[in-house]
């Protein structure tokens, strides 16, 4: 699945975990998504699948898994898009990660593929040090995982997070940067919550 739509399901489940509804997604968001990422990328798909998509810039998604190859014990990334950013993911194992390293990468480039720029300014650690602060500062929630352990959601003005965690160890993190649209959502969904509770009261 491509970051966008990462961000946009994670966003989605928060905020069904907040309404109480369990674990559900806006699936028809989803598919929104999806469809408008196919126009994007020129390609068009009867069963709307995120695979055609792949398999049509497949020469150039490999381009970015060479350039990225992952390094010995390595457990995570952090990604910029465009100078700019775009989300990190951290996995408890390096073996495991290890297996995901690929497929993290071409979330990623898909949508560095639709979104790029001939200028923009260059990735920093100062950038990623404002992130991660952001990404501290977000709003935690706790609830009961389907598995087992705990599912961590955060929320925040400019992003999104969740976190898998098992006898206080982090099974899997990952935090995104949601778009402009994304963040109206969020937060709207965010201010409805807060005044149903106040009604409440």
């Amino acid at each position: 699945m491509f970051q966008r739509a990462r961000a946009s399901k994670s966003s989605s489940v928060t905020g069904s975990l907040h309404a109480r509804r369990g674990y559900s997604s806006d699936q028809r968001r989803v598919w929104e998504d999806i469809s408008q990422f196919q126009q994007k990328a020129g390609t068009s798909s009867p069963t709307h699948a995120m695979q055609d998509v792949y398999t049509d810039k497949a020469e150039e998604l490999n381009e970015y898994v060479q350039a990225f190859e992952c390094l010995p014990l390595q457990r995570g990334s952090l990604v910029f898009i465009n100078g700019e950013p775009a989300g990190f993911d951290v996995i408890s194992r390096e073996e495991a990660y290890a297996e995901l390293h690929q497929k993290l990468i071409k979330s990623y480039a898909v949508d560095t593929l639709l979104q790029r720029k001939e200028q923009f300014d260059e990735p920093s650690v100062a950038k990623a040090e404002v992130f991660l602060k952001e990404a501290r500062e977000c709003e935690e929630s706790r609830f009961a995982s389907i598995g087992q352990g705990f599912d961590y959601r955060f929320k925040g003005a400019k992003m999104v997070g969740s976190a898998l965690v098992l006898e206080k160890i982090i099974i899997h993190l990952a935090f995104f940067r949601l778009d402009k649209d994304e963040r109206d959502d969020h937060m709207s969904r965010y201010s409805q919550r807060r005044d149903f509770r106040r009604s409440r009261r």
